[in-house]
């Protein structure tokens, strides 16, 4: 908008012009040269009046701090003053009352009603950030809106900066976070900032002033980053008492302490709860663990009251650390609302804090792995466990703890009638042949285990198929078994054989089990040879199996071997949802026999996408022309798994555990007045639960039947004579009796004369010449 002022007295020449644009005010004088004018910001204006009829006063200084008062004696006061005043409204959408532009006008004066436009995008950021690219002189990086612009409908609430093109420096793309930041500052539709990994100098020292005023923010996570100045995060939030953050994560990200100092201020002087509290792997010492409790937690006991998550994994905790540890706990008492309680790889001393837990009653995961867990503290832990009515997973992985400590644990969740779906994380404990009989003593039969993870166990073939008896009778809600690094000890074909049929059994016997991870980590992956004389017949008579819903087998090298036995399963199978078989060096021939698989199969709707197969394959020297054909044939299996998500993605694969964040305060409970949350009796505790009807699969041609595969137990018995294995419910023929002559299909025959990979290669070609009718019709109709 144009306002021109006419010179006095006859003249029609105009004494000067006053443009409005959508960013800024520009006054220009005919006496003065246009290298001297000087834009106004309207972001910069404060307050606009007109003391009188034909007089306009505009004051700046909101932003810069420099206070600049404009004159303007015309006619057109009125008009001039409703257009800045509605440009100004346009570019403050979204920003909180004491952002709006202040207007004095006397009572008789007649002005418009103010119209304010609908807002925009992530309430009206996006209109935001290019006002202060205007200020600022930066260009608006199209990349970020359009970013914003897409991820506001995924995940609405959330600005995660960490995956934005742009944000990594060097790049012609790169853009200035100064604006970013400044949009972000009075932004009241974000809940949530997100920057994790980034490499972008002085990003810290942007963010500290929207900290300092942002009172929307319920969530921020700084995972991950190479940063000096978290001393001055904890400055800001400390100056910013009235923040609504619940959820803070600097998991990853070094503290030093001086910067834990400035945090645990900003914790005393906060003026609403807590949810969640993250610092895992942030290389703090035990006097910096101290000194978070001494003078962040212990002295607000009203802010950490309805503390739901505290991690602080992977630091160092001494003695003096456990104990202000075991103060605070004792302090929030049954009054507090912690849930979950991660304290993995810190050395603490677990006698001083297990006993404080009692207190905790809706604690429903605690993790020490990691940590020395004596018969003394596993009993303690064992009773709390017995009293409570909430606990959803133990981890108790790599604590060296003897037989007899992980038969008390076990026995105290077994025998605990309310609870369910607890997750059992036993991996990496002392466990052999002669040692797991008194853990089998202790697995009474229960419906409360959903997850038994038995990682790393040393067991040879006999304690296998006793532990594989037990689970199968003491389990039968049992929906996930860890077995990574399981199979170490077997060698030979016939005793993988054994084991092999064997774990194929138990998940037939047990339909609610929907998952099975046997991957094998980097460790085991340069001593053990067991694991292809076990997952290969395993992978061959799953191919009827109709329960399996999640099969994960990253890892295990088995290279193209075990994709043209995938291959075969994938074609017969009808019930596996989601199938993960990355870094198993598998080639071009492999992945070329899952994509003909993928034409016959019709359920699958999960490939996890192999990226260090894929990164080996171009690391190797592979020519251009098969690299083509690779990403081609993977976009191939890709497109098949999402045809068969066409008719509805499967209930598995659906995650519903996005909450977005509330806005608004916490609720408070004051350290001396407020009542207690309500805390279940000890009696009402131990009042038996009722038992829950095993869950059964619907009956559908998609998913199959569960109802149809449920068999009678079988009792994996192991003798000096062999193994006494009765697979009745199998679908096929029932295994004789095993002798030497029946294994030969798993001895290793001699090359033939046309190389060592000719019987991988007819194996394929007998699924391609299967495969040729189908794939023709089904690439007509389907694939074009």
């Amino acid at each position: 908008m144009v306002f021109r002022k006419k010179d006095s007295g006859p003249s029609s020449r105009h004494h000067a012009m006053l443009i409005v644009s959508r960013y800024q005010i520009i006054t220009l004088k005919r006496s003065s040269p246009k290298s001297n004018v000087k834009p106004l910001y309207l972001i910069d204006l404060s307050r606009i009046s007109m003391p009188k009829s034909g007089m306009l006063l505009l004051e700046f200084g909101r932003q810069t701090g420099v206070p600049i008062v404009e004159q303007y004696d015309t006619a057109k006061a009125p008009e001039i003053l409703h257009t800045i005043r509605g440009q100004h409204a346009l570019i403050c959408l979204g920003m909180p009352d004491h952002c709006q532009l202040q207007v004095d006008v006397a009572p008789e004066a007649e002005l418009p009603p103010k119209q304010l436009p609908p807002i925009g995008i992530a309430g009206g950021f996006i209109d935001s950030y290019r006002v202060w690219c205007n200020f600022y002189s930066e260009q608006p990086s199209e990349e970020l809106i359009q970013y914003i612009t897409d991820s506001v409908e995924r995940t609405p609430y959330i600005l995660e900066l960490s995956y934005c093109p742009g944000i990594e420096p060097g790049t012609n793309i790169t853009f200035s976070l100064k604006p970013v930041f400044q949009a972000l500052r009075f932004n009241s539709y974000f809940l949530g900032l997100y920057l994790c990994d980034l490499v972008a100098k002085g990003a810290m020292e942007l963010l500290v002033p929207c900290l300092k005023s942002n009172r929307v923010l319920t969530r921020l996570h700084l995972r991950n980053l190479v940063t000096s100045h978290l001393t001055l995060v904890g400055t800001s939030l400390a100056e910013n008492g009235p923040n609504a953050l619940q959820e803070i994560d600097f998991s990853g990200t070094r503290i030093s302490e001086k910067a834990i100092r400035a945090i645990s201020l900003s914790v005393v002087v906060k003026e609403f709860g807590l949810r969640s509290w993250k610092m895992s792997k942030c290389e703090l010492s035990a006097k910096g663990i101290a000194t978070l409790f001494r003078e962040g937690f212990l002295p607000s006991p009203e802010v950490t009251l309805s503390l739901e998550e505290l991690d602080i994994s992977e630091n160092k905790i001494d003695e003096e650390a456990s104990l202000l540890l075991q103060v605070w706990i004792s302090k929030i008492g049954k009054r507090g609302n912690l849930r979950v309680l991660n304290i993995a790889k810190t050395s603490a001393v677990l006698g001083l804090i297990l006993p404080a837990l009692e207190s905790l009653v809706y604690l429903e995961e605690l993790n020490i792995s990691h940590s020395q867990l004596d018969l003394d503290s596993a009993q303690v832990l064992a009773k709390i466990i017995g009293l409570s009515s909430c606990f959803k997973t133990i981890d108790v992985s790599h604590c060296g703890l003897a037989p007899s400590c992980l038969s008390v644990l076990l026995a105290a969740v077994v025998k605990n009638p309310n609870l369910q779906g607890c997750k059992l994380k036993f991996a990496g404990n002392s466990l052999d042949d002669t040692s797991i009989n008194l853990m089998i003593g202790a697995f009474t039969p229960s419906r409360c285990l959903h997850t038994l993870d038995l990682s790393h166990l040393k067991l040879g073939e006999a304690g296998m198929l006793n532990l594989f008896n037990v689970i199968v009778g003491s389990a039968p809600t049992l929906k996930s078994l860890v077995l990574i690094d399981f199979f170490s000890s077997i060698s030979g074909h016939i005793q993988g054989a054994r084991i092999g049929h064997a774990l194929a059994d138990l998940i037939l016997q047990i339909p609610q089990l929907d998952k099975l991870d046997i991957s094998l980590s980097k460790h085991g992956m340069f001593s053990s040879t067991g694991p292809s004389h076990v997952l290969l017949p395993f992978i061959q008579r799953m191919q009827r199996n109709e329960t399996l819903l999640e099969l994960v087998m990253v890892g295990n090298r088995l290279a193209d071997q075990l994709a043209v036995n995938l291959a075969e399963m994938l074609r017969c199978n009808t019930t596996l949802i989601s199938l993960d078989v990355d870094d198993n060096k598998i080639t071009l021939t492999g992945f070329q026999a899952l994509e003909y698989a993928m034409q016959r199969n019709r359920t699958l709707q999960r490939f996890v996408y192999p990226t260090m197969d894929v990164s080996r394959c171009v690391k190797s020297g592979m020519s251009t022309e098969k690299l083509s054909v690779l990403f081609g044939i993977l976009s191939n299996i890709q497109l098949a798994v999402n045809l068969n998500q066409s008719n509805g993605e499967h209930s598995y694969l659906k995650s519903d555990d996005y909450n977005p964040p509330q806005a608004g305060h916490v609720l408070v409970y004051d350290s001396q007045q407020a009542p207690a949350p309500p805390v279940p009796t000890r009696t009402e505790q131990h009042q038996p639960m009722q038992t829950e009807q095993p869950q059964q699969y619907e009956n559908s041609n998609s998913w199959g039947d569960a109802s149809q595969s449920q068999t009678q137990y079988e009792d994996y018995s192991y003798n000096n004579s062999g193994y006494d294995g009765n697979y009745s419910g199998y679908e096929e023929q029932p295994a004789p009796v095993v002798d030497q002559q029946q294994w030969n299909s798993y001895q290793t025959d001699p090359a033939p004369s046309g190389g060592a990979n000719s019987d991988l290669f007819s194996a394929l070609a007998s699924v391609l010449e299967d495969d040729s009718g189908s794939y023709n019709s089904y690439e007509n109709s389907q694939w074009q």
